[in-house]
């Protein structure tokens, strides 16, 4: 007998009932909103239609007290259980597929006749109750569950370690061709990459309990890492959560073989740390090729410190402590920073003469804040980053990487992309931060006091990403969270993209059942992202104080070189890569 989810009968009293729905209502698409199925009658096997999509999106299970004697694989199709009672049966075995329910929470497996568990159990990383009383089984289960001080998560990490993990690799990602190379012009040719490696501080089994401990552990994951960015070979390769210990006990040194040089620089509460404690705080890295380029100069981006000066200045300014709380509790709590490092080309085309600032690029490193209530800290964050770099240099070229923690949609990717954003974006949250606008605004566009309030933030740089991410490609994949969150922006008026490194396709993931990275075969639960720029130089410091446009860019209509408009005006992009 079939006994569905309890249902009031209109009289307070509560009863269980039953509907099964027929062959021709499967076939016109009815569906059943059932919760969950309890079945009793001595049953010793179950039926084929509990895999039927009438059932498919039950949570909860019950099949106690029965003369069950297996059960079956294809229970695997009920994806969303939650609750699975197998208790007072005949089992004396569970089918390897019982470890694909990864939403459960509950198995209760009491009085059967189990000496072993297929070891794909340990794949059930979200179950918090575990019943294995009187079960005859094995010592090495057995004492282990009956030991006081262990837990479901240790039992589940100790056959998550031991199951054998097939032998299986990324497939080898393709070069996409954007644009072609422009031969007749000067220009530059490099290429860049962006990494979030995944710190060894946050790659752990409560992050990330679908992965085995081996394959979390620093000394497996790091090896893989650095044969993946060594195999592509950027001119340019910037790293996000790298460990101030591993950057100089064995990034470094291990690109520097390679010829690289490199600029690092922890979060801000590592000042706040003992030596031996900060070691261990991660950071931002800049690594480039010597052949290429030479080192100019570096800038460190605190995002706490700036929130703490404007929040000051707000202050003394306008009175407005609301203004000044919001600075001080929101965004000056995080410590997140971006990276600056100035770098030279070397060899310069032929028949060019110029300033100096022509043959550099400003490359900026950054990651922001990770959590998605925060919307409002994401944006200022990058308000403020962005500040900053007009300081640096105002006309220099910039290109812009990292880990912005913010999907393609947000205020944050918006705004770099649109070149504005208004006061009154709901990724603001309705927070009071006019009054900051207004000095910010100063900075960033260059207007003297007194100047016209549009009612918005703008910035100079004609910014476009060089990866058009689409539906279906991730740069972050975790069971909780798949999305696009990495990014490479790049000027389109002295720029374009002319090639990048695709994504990995999602059937990759769902052929191998892989539910969410780190995997013994990914190292991180981020992607890399890999471009080749053509970045564009006047022919002559006389074209280029005649305004004359960069030869082969995006937008011909741009002043020369990648100077930026002084006045703050920022055009739409129309054309991304």
């Amino acid at each position: 007998m079939i006994i569905m989810p309890k249902e009031d009968n209109g009289n307070g009293k509560v009863q269980k009932g039953c509907n099964i729905l027929s062959a021709d209502e499967l076939a016109n698409g009815k569906t059943t909103e059932i919760e969950g199925l309890e079945i009793s009658g001595q049953v010793r096997n179950l039926s084929p239609c509990l895999w039927t999509n009438a059932f498919k999106d039950i949570t909860r299970l019950v099949v106690q007290k029965n003369q069950l004697t297996r059960v079956p694989p294809e229970i695997t199709s009920l994806k969303c259980l939650v609750h699975l009672d197998l208790s007072h049966n005949m089992l004396r075995s569970l089918p390897p597929e019982i470890g694909d329910l990864v939403t459960l929470r509950e198995l209760l497996l009491k009085h059967n006749y189990l000496r072993v568990l297929p070891l794909e159990l340990g794949k059930l990383f979200q179950l918090q109750s575990l019943n294995l009383d009187e079960n005859p089984m094995s010592p090495d289960i057995g004492q282990m569950y009956k030991d006081p001080r262990s837990s479901v998560a240790k039992i589940l990490t100790y056959m998550l370690d031991k199951l054998p993990v097939p032998q299986i690799s990324p497939p080898s990602r393709e070069w996409k061709n954007l644009n072609d190379i422009d031969n007749a012009a000067s220009s530059y040719v490099f290429t860049i990459m962006t990494y979030n490696i995944l710190a060894e501080t946050y790659a752990s089994r409560q992050h990330y309990g679908y992965c085995p401990s081996w394959a979390l552990n620093w000394q497996h994951r790091k090896k893989t890492i650095l044969r993946e960015i060594l195999s592509h070979t950027a001119d340019i390769v910037c790293l996000q959560e790298v460990v101030m210990e591993e950057y100089s006990s064995f990034f470094l040194p291990e690109l520097t073989k390679d010829g690289y040089e490199g600029i690092f620089s922890p979060k801000s509460r590592a000042k706040t740390m003992h030596h031996e404690e900060a070691k261990f705080v991660d950071g931002c890295a800049i690594f480039y090729k010597t052949s290429k380029f030479s080192f100019v100069k570096e800038q460190l981006v605190e995002f706490n410190q700036l929130a703490m000066e404007k929040a000051n200045n707000v202050s003394a300014a306008n009175g407005s402590s609301k203004a000044s709380e919001d600075l001080l509790n929101r965004v000056m709590t995080k410590d997140n920073i971006g990276v600056v490092a100035v770098l030279e080309f070397k060899n310069p085309p032929e028949n060019h003469s110029g300033s100096s600032d022509s043959h550099r690029i400003m490359i900026a490193n950054l990651h922001i804040h990770w959590d998605p209530e925060y919307c409002d800290v994401k944006l200022m964050q990058i308000l403020l980053f962005v500040t900053e770099l007009r300081k640096i240099s105002d006309h220099m070229p910039m290109v812009l990487t990292g880990d912005f923690n913010s999907l393609p949609s947000s205020g944050v990717v918006r705004f770099l992309l649109d070149g504005r954003i208004p006061y009154n974006h709901p990724d603001f949250k309705d927070i009071e931060y006019k009054h900051v606008f207004k000095g910010i605004r100063g900075n960033l566009e260059g207007l003297e006091n007194g100047a016209s309030d549009h009612g918005e933030m703008t910035h100079p740089y004609n910014l476009s990403s060089a990866y058009e991410h689409h539906s279906g490609s991730y740069t972050n994949y975790t069971y909780e969270f798949k999305g696009v969150i990495d990014y490479i922006f790049y000027p389109n008026n002295c720029m374009k993209p002319l090639g990048i490194l695709d994504t990995i396709p999602e059937n990759w993931f769902r052929e191998n059942k892989i539910i969410g990275c780190p995997h013994p075969a990914v190292p991180s639960d981020h992607f890399l992202l890999l471009t080749e720029l053509q970045m564009f130089v006047p022919p002559s410091s006389i074209d280029s104080a005649n305004g004359g446009a960069a030869p082969g860019s995006a937008n011909s209509s741009s002043s020369s070189g990648c100077n930026n408009n002084s006045n703050g005006d920022s055009t739409t992009n129309s054309s991304r890569k």
